[in-house]
């Protein structure tokens, strides 16, 4: 054992490269629409083979690794004479731009940012009046050489007091909270990471089925790492509380969430990701110290200790057999019967899994894209039998927000008739079954004859169209026009209610930045 420790630091040691520059420690948002380009842009080059380094299922990335990533195709541009066409130069040339501090800073001089995002918003639904609203996102970032960094995002939204999940306090018709708010501290061999943020785990395009960006975001303690080919992330977070009846009439149940990922790179061929995530709580529960250690396995840990809590393991990949050509998926388990020995047993496989393929620049046309996407989600999954257990946070799933009882089918084709303005249509496909994350636990699996169906009972189908349109100045100002036309069948999963549904979106986002020092 002793042996095999010290061989297992010496290659630790010996793949270990440390993150480098300022600004290293501040994320990407991801999951905002303010940042969204970002992500699309790399994810755009990594499809034609680029930024291979970067953990893509392991999100938000943090700046300093991204200008890192773009630095490397740098270096390989120049030294090793790899070739762009001319789409991939304006995707680098763009990104260049975002991260330019990042990209040029020597890691020992201290940097303030500071600015705003302002987004304007406007919906036409079809039997409906037209929705406007806005939002105000300042932001102010400091970095301290390349150890420390601390960041405090604000969000004024009057799109989130419209929302009927929304629980917080309104004023004047807006919303406020804080979307980022954390330190962030950088060691030899870790990053420590204290406030709050949003997560994404997993490689769906639609929305991931582990850890989803849609969620809320988080106030947690991450530590995570990053070793040559491997990548680790571990955190832990008080979720918030619900109210339930028993026999001293209406108690509170407290509620936690811990996951650990592990993620390593195949080359430039392959990324594999392996997850664990844990929500449990009860009336006077606390923080389990045994789901606070990374290295134990949570659903073993579970069992050894006789209680009853919600556990998921995830795995996930990518794969890029040919240049510019990209299979992906993922695979969450939430409970999965092995025997068959008691009626008990007869409770369904609460899965999800997701498949897709992405090709790029098709028929020689740089800037094209095909793909194509199938997302299952297994009735019962997210769910448990404690309402305090349930994968849920501030009343919206923690995992992929179409919930259980549901599949989803997506088709795009996307292009760009000049560098800076994309053109997309899409079809999309879904299926809606009558169960909901927040149904009764009641076991009708125990009843003689019990047959499961997937989607369950009523089913609710719709068909959407969707045409848009993406024009991008400069990362200064953003504009999205979106239409689409959607067919449902019983809709609301009531029979025989058909709907038709017209709507156009239009999104503008302008971002004013100011940087001193760095």
């Amino acid at each position: 054992m002793r042996k095999a420790f010290i061989f297992l630091s010496f290659i630790l040691l010996t793949i270990y490269h440390p993150p480098i520059r300022a600004g290293q420690m501040e994320t990407v948002p991801v999951g905002d629409k303010s940042y969204a380009w970002i992500y699309e842009y790399i994810d755009k080059l990594y499809l034609r083979g680029y930024l291979k380094e970067l953990h893509s299922g392991t999100k938000p990335y943090y700046r300093g690794e991204v200008a890192s990533a773009l630095l490397n195709l740098k270096t390989k541009i120049e030294k090793d004479g790899v070739q762009l066409n001319s789409f991939e130069k304006y995707l680098l040339f763009e990104l260049e731009r975002e991260f330019e501090p990042e990209m040029k800073s020597l890691g020992d001089k201290k940097r303030l940012k500071f600015g705003a995002d302002f987004l304007e918003n406007s919906r036409f639904l079809s039997r409906s009046r037209t929705i406007f609203y806005e939002s105000f996102l300042p932001y102010i970032q400091a970095d301290i050489g390349d150890k420390f960094s601390l960041i405090c995002r604000y969000s004024i939204d009057e799109g989130l007091a419209k929302d009927s999940l929304y629980t917080g306090k309104i004023w004047k018709g807006f919303a406020g909270d804080a979307v980022q708010a954390y330190l962030s501290f950088r060691f030899p061999y870790f990053n420590l990471f204290l406030g709050r943020d949003n997560l994404s785990w997993g490689q769906s395009r639609l929305s991931t089925l582990i850890l989803s960006p849609d969620s809320p975001p988080m106030d947690m303690l991450k530590l995570e790492g990053k070793w040559g080919f491997f990548k680790a992330t571990s955190f832990f977070t008080k979720l918030d509380p619900v109210e339930y009846a028993d026999s001293t009439g209406i108690s509170r149940a407290r509620r936690y969430l811990s996951a650990h990922r592990l993620s390593f790179r195949i080359k430039e061929l392959a990324q594999i990701g392996f997850s664990e995530t844990v929500v449990y709580g009860g009336k006077n529960r606390q923080f389990e110290l045994y789901y606070l250690n990374p290295l134990l396995w949570f659903h073993g840990t579970q069992l050894n200790e006789g209680e009853d809590d919600n556990t998921f393991l995830g795995f996930d990949f990518n794969f890029t057999p040919f240049r510019k050509v990209l299979f992906y998926g993922e695979f969450l388990i939430d409970d999965f019967q092995i025997e068959k020995k008691s009626s008990s047993d007869r409770e369904p496989n609460e899965i999800a899994y997701s498949l897709g393929t992405k090709t790029a620049d098709l028929f020689g046309l740089p800037g094209t894209e095909l793909n194509l996407e199938y997302l299952r989600i297994n009735n019962w999954t997210y769910n448990q039998k404690y309402p305090w257990n349930r994968y849920t946070f501030k009343h919206k799933i923690i995992g992929n927000p179409l919930g259980p009882d549901a599949d989803d089918l997506y088709l795009s084709l996307a292009g760009y008739p000049r560098k800076n303005l994309e053109a997309k249509v899409s079809f999309e496909q879904m299926r809606k079954g009558e169960g909901k994350i927040t149904s009764l636990w009641n076991e009708p699996w125990l009843n003689p004859g019990y047959q499961d169906k997937f989607p369950s009972g009523t089913v609710e189908n719709s068909n959407t169209f969707q045409l848009s349109l993406s024009y991008n100045y400069r990362n200064l100002f953003r504009a999205n026009l979106s239409g689409d036309f959607t067919k449902i069948s019983n809709a609301g999963n009531i029979p025989g209610r058909d709907e038709k549904l017209t709507r156009f979106s239009l999104l503008i986002h302008y971002h004013l930045a100011k940087k001193i020092g760095g």
